[in-house]
C-alpha cells in the first residue's frame, strides 16, 4: 500500500514521512493485528470517549452539527493503527528506544491506510484524521511534521481531545489524572506536553468548555 492520494496538506500537495523527504511515495506495509482482547477494549473505550469530547469541541468551535457529527465519527477511529503495535511497546511505562519509537509513530499511517480501504465521506474524513492526529500546530509532530493550518481542522480537535482522555485514563504503568490536573498540563505544560502543540484558538475553546467534557466522560468507564 502507498500513500499516493493528497491527504496530508489542504492545498492539495502531497506530502512525505519525515525522513523520507527523497522519495516520490513512501511504502508502509500493515504488519498482522496484535494485542490482547483487554489492550483492545482499552482502544474501544478510549476511540469513544475521543469521538464524544471531539463532538463537543467541534460544536463549541462553531462547526455545524453535521460537520460535528463527521469529527465525532472520525475521532472514534483516530487510533484504529495502534492495533498493529505489540502490545509491550503500547504498555511501556519507560523511556522507548529509537525502533520502538519508529513503530508506534507508523500507527497513524497505519491507521490511514486501512480506513482509506473504505469509501465515502465519513471514512476519507477519518483516515486523514487518522494521518495527522499526532500533528501538532508548532510542526514538531509526526508523521509529516505540518504546522498550523497545514493540518485540517477535524485533526486539530481531536489531537486536543485525545490528549486530555489519555491523561485522565488510568493504564497498567500510570494513574490517571483528576480534571483540574489534566487541564492544567494541557494548558500549561509539562514535560511531555506543550501548549505550542495545539491550535490556540481550540485550545482556548476547550477551555471554556471543560465542565462539559468533564461530566461528559466521568459518567463513563474511564479505563481508556
Amino acid at each position: 500500500l502507498r500513500i499516493s492520494r493528497s491527504s496530508g496538506r489542504p492545498d492539495g500537495t502531497a506530502v512525505q514521512p519525515c525522513g523520507v523527504a527523497s522519495q516520490r511515495k513512501a511504502t508502509f506495509p500493515i504488519p498482522q493485528v496484535r494485542g490482547t482482547t483487554e489492550c483492545r477494549r482499552h482502544l474501544r473505550r478510549h476511540h469513544h470517549r475521543v469521538g464524544l469530547l471531539s463532538r463537543i469541541l467541534a460544536r463549541a468551535a462553531g462547526l455545524s452539527a453535521q460537520h460535528s457529527d463527521a469529527v465525532a465519527e472520525a475521532g472514534a477511529l483516530h487510533d484504529l493503527g495502534k492495533l498493529f503495535v505489540a502490545e509491550c511497546i503500547l504498555e511501556n511505562a519507560g523511556q522507548l528506544d529509537e525502533v520502538e519509537l519508529r513503530i508506534i509513530r507508523r500507527h497513524s499511517i497505519w491507521g490511514h491506510l486501512m480506513l482509506s480501504r473504505r469509501h465515502g465521506p465519513t471514512f476519507d474524513l477519518a483516515a486523514r484524521v487518522a494521518l495527522q492526529h499526532h500533528e501538532c500546530w508548532d510542526g514538531t509532530g509526526y508523521p509529516f511534521g505540518l504546522r498550523g493550518d497545514e493540518i485540517c481542522i477535524e485533526a486539530r480537535i481531536v489531537t486536543i481531545c485525545d490528549v486530555y482522555d489519555a491523561l485522565r485514563a488510568p493504564r497498567p504503568y500510570k494513574t490517571g489524572f483528576f480534571h483540574d490536573d489534566a487541564m492544567a498540563r494541557i494548558i500549561r505544560g509539562d514535560e511531555r506536553i506543550r501548549p505550542t502543540m495545539f491550535d490556540p484558538r481550540l485550545l482556548d475553546v476547550f477551555e471554556q468548555v471543560q465542565d462539559a467534557c468533564r461530566v461528559a466522560i466521568e459518567g463513563m468507564d474511564c479505563d481508556a
